[in-house]
């Protein structure tokens, strides 16, 4: 059934000996379970003015669109479900009262009055409906109620797996897509991204089994469309995305389609931050109207982080000292700490940028949401620079190798050495400034290891050479501490065990390592196989021409120095001779 008018509604369910109301009153309760009731929303002010009278299913149906129309009715809605709920009520109809509940529940959630819809939902499964599918509808979105009242993570996933589990079972391909949604994101959050990718694609294929294309399908298209974009897979994120927009713009649901661009600019702002602008002036525009407060606040906070990206860092704060006092759900309000610590800390304010961080970790850990948890320790090793070490070891231990994290990984600021032809060491995109050339000597000869350990007596004997034993330590520990002071969050890469010395380089750039590797005809891993050959050989040629110039020119009398240049000499002429061999083979 498509959007119709009166005479066609008509047409459609009234037979011989009928009127109108006898007929909705018959269909209503198929139309509502449907989930195609807002089809009917262009002829609402007609269907309102029926006497629906001792017909409570008509009501609530009726008082289901007056709750989504633009502007809603509350009073109207409320009224219509109350008069529905006390008639069946009288008739004994608990499965007719646990219909009202759900309906409720779902007016109250388009309102944004999430722990009121989880209440409704609660009382739609406390009345034990006949109705297979109120219940297993009113079990996947308590899961979803669940997580947006008290946004613990492992609570709502046991209650998604029992929705599906009971849903499947049973053939209803509604319930259980709309069950494995809400898992799917879920798993979102927890940072396991390839089974939200599985939870999506089943709910894909959970929808196809239904005659009726349930409104909720765009939300497993975002959902996809969202992971892709959050592992930095920007064709597929936009086709998925693509594909979203269209099937809630084909129901008519705008709803749907606010929520979709929300999701679409949240996860694909990075690289498209002007489009994540528009699609939020859209859903805000949406949600305002409707009054919906909930995904109000998760498109405004999208605008913020899309402002974030685009350099606008005052909008950003403002927009998160708007949104900020009325955001109580943990993972969202840390979500939107996240935000504005980053602003702040873009903007000088680290002391901000800290409270923000700290609030955000304390809150977050308990939920389960470990990708949040990784984004909101990241914030907190680049405001508080002493605590790096902790938050990054932290932050490591609850990362997985999912292209999600490794983009996660990639965004923050970083260490980059560079040693050939000159000499450079920058975080993110600033200029590391030692305070003495011993700091940043130090550094470079454990940049040149490669992350190998350096014994200490080497590394004194490198810096200091002839000096006498008994200051070694102390110039070693000073030398050290103001390494450590002028690397700021990357401080935690230097470590001390024991006599050992070592610079963790995961995730950061030497340039002589990079150009080895390429001269080598070594790929990172997330680079596929190139397919020009001819192509792939002149990326070597150029990567051994850059071997070509000195490490550290202005120090090549430097012992370690001419030895780091003895070995990079030593490696193309290994490079020239495993040419020749090939050539003769």
């Amino acid at each position: 059934m498509s959007s119709m008018t009166l005479d066609q509604l008509v047409a459609d369910i009234v037979v011989d000996g009928e009127t109108l109301e006898m007929a909705l009153e018959r269909e209503a309760r198929r139309i509502v379970l449907d989930g195609r009731a807002d089809n009917l929303m262009p002829i609402l002010d007609q269907l309102t003015v029926l006497d629906l009278t001792d017909r409570p299913y008509a009501q609530i149906l009726v008082g289901q669109l007056a709750g989504i129309s633009v502007p809603k009715r509350p009073e109207l809605t409320f009224a219509l479900l109350d008069s529905a709920a006390a008639t069946l009520a009288d008739r004994g109809e608990s499965d007719g009262e646990a219909m009202v509940w759900w309906v409720r529940g779902n007016v109250l959630l388009v309102q944004g009055d999430v722990a009121g819809a989880a209440r409704a939902w609660k009382c739609a499964l406390d009345l034990d409906p006949d109705s297979d599918l109120i219940e297993e509808l009113s079990l996947a979105l308590l899961a979803y109620g669940s997580f947006c009242v008290d946004g613990h993570i492992p609570d709502a996933l046991v209650r998604a797996d029992t929705a599906i589990s009971t849903s499947r079972a049973r053939g209803h391909g509604r319930s259980e897509g709309l069950g494995l949604i809400f898992q799917g994101y879920l798993h979102v959050h927890r940072g396991d991204f390839a089974q939200a990718q599985r939870s999506f694609e089943l709910a894909e294929a959970a929808f196809a089994s239904e005659t009726v294309s349930p409104y909720e399908w765009p939300l497993a298209a975002a959902g996809l469309g969202g992971v892709a974009g959050l592992r930095g897979q920007r064709a597929e994120a936009d086709t998925a995305f693509a594909a979203a927009v269209d099937l809630a713009t084909s129901s008519d649901n705008v709803w749907v389609e606010a929520i979709v661009r929300t999701l679409r600019a949240d996860s694909t702002l990075r690289y498209q931050s002007r489009r994540a602008h528009t699609d939020c002036r859209f859903a805000i525009k949406v949600f305002d109207e409707i009054g919906d407060s909930w995904w109000g606040a998760r498109a405004r906070r999208a605008r913020a982080e899309a402002a974030l990206t685009s350099g606008e860092l005052e909008a950003a704060i403002l927009l998160m000292e708007k949104l900020l006092p009325t955001s109580e759900n943990p993972i969202e309000r840390a979500r939107c700490l996240i935000t504005a610590g980053k602003a702040h800390l873009r903007s000088g304010n680290d002391e901000v940028a800290a409270a923000a961080a700290n609030e955000a970790v304390e809150i977050v850990g308990p939920t389960g949401a470990n990708f949040v948890l990784v984004q909101a320790l990241f914030l907190l090793a680049q405001s508080e620079p002493w605590r790096a070490p902790e938050a990054i070891e932290r932050a490591r231990a609850l990362s997985t190798d999912d292209p999600a994290y490794l983009e996660l990984w990639a965004s923050r600021p970083t260490l980059r050495v560079l040693l050939l032809g000159r000499q450079s060491v920058r975080v993110g995109e600033t200029d590391v400034s030692f305070r003495t050339s011993r700091a940043e000597h130090l550094v470079m000869i454990l940049a040149l290891a490669g992350g190998r350990p350096v014994d200490v007596q080497a590394m004194s004997e490198a810096l200091w050479p002839g000096a006498h034993a008994d200051k070694l330590p102390s110039n070693l520990s000073t030398a050290t501490y103001d390494a450590r002071q002028a690397l700021g969050t990357e401080a935690w890469r230097l470590h001390r065990a024991g006599s050992r010395f070592s610079l963790d380089l995961d995730g950061a750039f030497v340039d002589l390592d990079d150009a080895m590797r390429r001269a080598r005809g070594i790929r990172p891993m997330h680079e596929p196989e190139p397919v020009d050959r001819t192509a792939a050989e002149r990326a070597r040629m150029i990567a051994i021409d850059e071997l070509r110039r000195e490490i550290l020119p202005t120090l090549i009398f430097e012992p370690w120095v001419a030895e780091a240049n003895d070995r990079r000499q030593s490696f193309l002429e290994l490079l020239g001779a495993e040419r020749i061999s090939a050539g003769q083979r």
